[in-house]
């Protein structure tokens, strides 16, 4: 087991879990009685990867806002659902959505919660806040100025985003 402190491996490690969450890791072989152990050999194990800047509506194309200004919004929202799962196939377990066409990304976090389609947790920002033709502009909204900014958050509050998204 590398733990990244230490400046050798270190010998007999284990990871315990308890209702699919490790709850702690321990070495030398000293596990905690009446637990079930499965030897996984030379397994190499990570934790769950965090991809702290995702716009799940979007592809990997050269100009993925183009795709979707074209498409239908449930096109998008089902392109969100598949990028989900290509977020866990590559072994991430959370994501921060930082901005989406229709807040979309909102949507797909509430429904990976409850289970109805399998992807990380995604902390969802809801509507991009840019200046008038700045960056993102094509996933919100479009605010100049602190006040422009300020109604534009308190617009994305009002809409439901909270910090529990």
């Amino acid at each position: 087991m590398i733990d990244g402190v230490s400046e050798n491996p270190l010998k007999h490690g284990a990871v315990v879990v308890e209702d699919g969450r490790i709850v702690s890791v321990e070495t030398d072989g000293h596990l905690p009685a009446g637990l079930d152990v499965v030897d996984l050999g030379d397994a190499t194990l990570l934790p769950g990867l965090i991809d702290a800047h995702v716009h799940l509506v979007w592809n990997a194309s050269k100009e993925p806002h183009a795709v979707v200004a074209q498409e239908s919004r449930y096109l998008t929202v089902l392109r969100a659902a598949a990028n989900c799962m290509l977020q866990l196939r590559a072994g991430v377990t959370a994501v921060r959505d930082a901005g989406s066409t229709d807040a979309v990304a909102i949507a797909v976090a509430k429904a990976t919660e409850l289970g109805l389609i399998p992807g990380p947790r995604i902390v969802a920002a809801g509507h991009a806040i840019c200046m008038t033709g700045g960056h993102s502009s094509s996933l919100g909204r479009e605010a100049d100025g602190p006040d422009g900014v300020r109604h534009a958050a308190r617009s994305e509050i009002k809409a439901g985003l909270t910090s529990s998204n």
